[in-house]
């Protein structure tokens, strides 16, 4: 039985050097390898390497997928960027993780099998293939360097519904602290979701509570470069000539905390009081997912009471379609009973149809001018004399003129 392994390892800070793409291309024959990116796949057999000391030593993110369900999101992130601590409310089980490791902060997000949805659409199960995945969530790793937390939200959320499942936590196990935003996911966002297989109407019932993203005015780095002191830039100028990894980040976060204290100052100095608004209770997870069941149903009910307005409102036009084109036809009531019967005595399939057709244009005309009972009892008389004409008799059943 094919045993599937994925492992997609990318450099994002700094380039692979050569003696480590030497390390790499001695792993594996099957690899394929460049100075940014390392990419593994095997049908049989297993990774002879350590992805996690991979990790450690020269690549910044990893993406493992296998044909158990397995999803593995392995990030290196800047300690000096990134505060460990606040990753503390989203740490569950053994399935979300961080520890120190020398200059930086190792997040793992590790899936060991994901339990497919019972109403998933994929048809798949749990198994998938992993190429291209990292491609679109590569920007995760960016997102959580700036602080937007909204990808660990999503990752507790499923790692806690799998613990609940499996008994391994409370029903009253609180989630984390609900981020900004979760209505509007970045498209990593977006497909990190969907590799967890998190289904859409879930993540719109998490969103409910969550506020939107702070829209602030746009912070322009070149206005607050004169605010540095001179020993300040020089500072950053002599790290810059270094070669100082995410130096960028370093710099634009200084400028912001300056456009963020002056901003704040200018709105408490023109600002009316207000009253604070506060953070959303924070739920339980088994209250989260009655949550999301009756969003869900909500929303179902509310598509099914569309579609069948729509339908009603289809049937009635059809209906008044149907009257205007009857109405048409009531002054040839006679004729067509008699072309009727002239194309039925003709025993000719065509004509058989259009017998039928016309039959049926009189039934429903009698039943609008209410003259059921003079349609009937010569309808019957028509069915009793060409009753052995089979053909004739089923484009009868298929209007539903005749039941047997």
């Amino acid at each position: 039985m094919s045993d599937y392994q994925y492992y997609d390892f990318r450099a994002i800070d700094r380039s692979l050097t050569p003696s480590q793409i030497d390390e790499l291309q001695h792993l594996s024959s099957r690899a394929t390898i460049n100075n940014r990116r390392a990419e593994f796949v095997y049908q049989y057999g297993a990774f002879r390497g350590d992805a996690e000391q991979l990790v450690h030593n020269m690549f910044d993110l990893m993406l493992h997928v296998n044909s158990a369900g397995a999803r593995r999101l392995l990030f290196r992130l800047p300690a000096s960027l990134f505060e460990a601590s606040q990753c503390d409310d989203f740490l569950i089980a053994d399935t979300i993780s961080h520890y120190r490791s020398g200059s930086h902060i190792m997040l793992d997000l590790h899936f060991k099998a994901i339990n497919a949805q019972a109403d998933s659409t994929d048809g798949e199960g749990d198994a998938i293939e992993g190429s291209g995945w990292l491609n679109e969530m590569l920007l995760l790793r960016d997102e959580l360097l700036r602080g937007d937390l909204r990808v660990l939200y999503l990752a507790w959320f499923k790692a806690a519904e799998q613990a609940l499942c499996d008994d391994e936590i409370a029903e009253d196990t609180t989630e984390p602290p609900l981020p900004a935003g979760l209505q509007d996911l970045s498209r990593a966002q977006q497909a990190f979701a969907e590799l967890l297989q998190i289904d859409r109407l879930d993540i719109a019932a998490l969103a409910l509570n969550s506020p939107p993203l702070s829209k602030q005015p746009a912070f322009k780095p070149e206005e607050w470069l004169p605010l540095l002191s001179l020993p300040e830039k020089d500072d950053y100028l002599l790290r810059l000539s270094r070669g100082e990894d995410k130096l960028e980040l370093h710099l634009n976060r200084r400028l912001k905390m300056l456009w963020q204290q002056a901003n704040a100052t200018e709105h408490t100095a023109d600002a009316e009081p207000t009253t604070h608004t506060t953070s959303p209770e924070r739920r339980g997870i088994q209250a989260l997912l009655d949550t999301c069941q009756n969003y869900r149903y909500k929303i179902e009910k509310e598509a099914a009471q569309k579609a069948a307005a729509a339908a009603e409102h289809k049937r009635q036009i059809a209906a008044k379609k149907r009257a205007t084109q009857l109405a048409k036809l009531s002054a040839r009531k006679e004729e067509l009973w008699q072309e009727a019967a002239q194309l039925v005595e003709q025993g000719q399939a065509k004509g058989y149809a259009q017998a039928a057709k016309h039959l049926n244009d009189l039934h429903d005309l009698a039943a609008q001018e209410g003259e059921t009972e003079q349609f009937t009892p010569r309808f019957q008389t028509l069915i009793e004399k060409y009753q052995r004409r089979r053909k004739f008799m089923e484009h009868l059943r298929d209007c539903g003129l005749i039941t047997q």
